[in-house]
């Protein structure tokens, strides 16, 4: 049981990880991602 307890809070650490990294990369690009997401929106308005 301890084992379990233990994985668990590894991989909720890798999951916490994740998010940061994620949010590190969102904050850098957004502009890029603002401009990804407009070009598409235009796009699919167009046809």
């Amino acid at each position: 049981m301890r084992l379990e307890s233990e994985l668990l809070e590894v991989f909720q650490n890798g999951i916490k990880q994740l998010q940061c990294c994620n949010n590190e990369f969102q904050d850098k690009n957004g502009d890029i991602h603002y401009a990804h997401t407009r070009l598409l929106w235009l796009r699919s308005t167009a046809s």
